[in-house]
This record gives structure tokens, C-alpha cells and sequence, in this order.
């Protein structure tokens, strides 16, 4: 059997991502499904799924490392695995992983149980259009947030942020984009999604020779002011993330 491939799937709607997983998942086949678990991570889901039906686990207990990428206050986000628990992979992951993961036989099954808990007071989405009034909708969704968490040390960096990352989506990928607000452990994380692969750029210093060209600083901008910040590029478009707080922000990046 050949080594393992994963295959992301991304609900904004539902707020849920799903991992496939195919082939052989050895100890080297793990290391690209943790990577692909931190790059779904970006993406601040309610949820992570990861299938292992189609999978052929080599050694169980090191899925155990799985637990350690969303440990309790690292991140909101939740991970289930799914397999038939009839089948050779669900015996191993019922028996092995029962005690740190929800397990469930099927990926409608899993869904079906994070849709069922209440949504978490620590996460906001907004599926906007690619229209300038879109960076007002979004500043106002992320200081709303900010107000309801009691950040409001955090609520200009964050909403001049957003600005930002919107606008920035809008001008140079023009697609409709999801806007992703979380709070974890005092640290607001803001994520952009749309649907253009290709990476954002930002223009050295000296392409504003005169000081007062404002436009196409937004990088710049966000470089500033953020605590952190990155993307992550997908087959289906990109986000661009930017965390805000006073401590370094916990948030998972991707593997190198």
C-alpha cells in the first residue's frame, strides 16, 4: 500500500474541516497529517475531522501525538476521528484512541455531533461578498467580538487589522471571502479566506519614497501591528491570518 495522502475539505458554513486520509499512515505519513491538521487549524474551524477509513494504520499510538497539536489552551478547536468500527482501522482506533478523541463511525456522524454542542462564545464568521463594503461589515464584526470578550485593549490593532486583510482580498483576489474571528487564551486571531492560491505580497519599504502613499501598505500595515501573522496557501484559495494580544499567539502555524 502506498504512504498515506490527505485531502482537506473546508465548511465555513458549519465551521467544520475534514482531513481524508488514503494509504498507508506510518510514522512519516503522520508527520504530513499533523502538518495538514495545523494548516486546517488556520483556518480557526469549530472542528477538525479526520477520516481514517481508508487508511492503514501502521502503529496506533503514534495518532496519540494528534492530542498534542490541540491541546487544551492552545486552541478552541475540536478534533474527531471517524472510521467503521467494524473494520480492521476502527478496531485499532476505538481500541487505542477511545480514551483522547471523539470517535465516530462515519464523517456525517461526526458532523452531526459537533453541529448538536452550542456554538463557542470565542468564534465568529462572516461569508462576505467582494465589495468594498465588505471592510466595513468586517470591522464591525471584529469589534463587536472584541467588545463581547472584554478585549477592548486589543479592538483598534484588530479592526485596522481586518481593515486591512479585507481589503487587501478584495483589491487583489476579488473573490467573496470568509472572515474568521477567535479568542484564545487573551489572544484575538483573525483569519481571511478567499478563494485566489496565490500568496499575498508585500512591497519593500523604500516603494514609498515620499512617505504619503498609503495604498497597497495594508501588509505593512498589519506587519506592524500584528503579533504575528502568515498565510497558508490551499489548491482552493489562501488565508491570511494575523493574531493580536500581549503574549505570543499559541495558535498552531504550519509545518515547514
Amino acid at each position: 500500500m502506498t504512504a498515506a495522502a490527505c485531502t482537506v475539505g473546508r465548511d465555513f458554513a458549519t465551521g467544520i474541516s475534514t482531513i481524508t486520509v488514503n494509504g498507508q499512515l506510518d510514522e512519516s505519513a503522520l508527520v504530513g497529517l499533523i502538518a495538514a491538521v495545523r494548516r486546517a487549524m488556520l483556518d480557526a474551524p469549530l472542528a477538525i475531522v479526520v477520516d481514517l477509513d481508508a487508511a492503514r494504520i501502521v502503529r496506533a499510538t503514534a495518532l496519540r501525538t494528534l492530542s498534542e497539536v490541540v491541546a487544551p489552551g492552545r486552541t478552541s478547536t475540536q478534533l474527531l476521528l471517524c472510521a467503521e468500527p467494524a473494520s480492521a482501522t476502527g478496531r485499532i482506533v476505538y481500541r487505542m484512541l477511545g480514551r483522547l478523541f471523539d470517535i465516530c463511525p462515519a464523517v456525517p456522524d461526526a458532523v452531526a455531533v459537533v453541529t448538536r454542542r452550542p456554538s463557542p462564545a470565542g468564534r465568529r464568521h462572516r461569508l462576505l461578498p467582494a465589495h468594498p463594503s465588505s471592510a466595513a461589515v468586517a470591522r464591525r464584526t471584529v469589534s463587536a467580538a472584541c467588545r463581547d470578550w472584554r478585549c477592548d485593549d486589543l479592538t483598534d490593532d484588530a479592526v485596522v487589522i481586518t481593515s486591512e486583510l479585507v481589503s487587501n482580498a478584495i483589491e487583489h483576489a476579488g473573490t467573496e471571502l470568509d472572515l474568521t474571528v477567535a479568542q484564545v487564551g487573551g489572544t484575538v486571531w483573525l483569519g481571511v479566506r478567499d478563494r485566489d492560491p496565490r500568496g499575498p505580497h508585500m512591497p519593500p519599504p523604500d516603494s514609498f519614497p515620499d512617505g504619503r502613499a498609503w495604498r497597497g501598505r495594508g501588509l505593512a500595515i498589519v506587519n506592524v501591528l500584528a503579533r504575528d501573522w502568515g498565510f497558508a496557501e490551499a489548491d482552493d484559495g489562501k488565508t491570511v491570518w494575523a493574531a493580536v494580544g500581549p503574549e505570543p499567539a499559541r495558535w498552531p502555524l504550519p509545518a515547514s
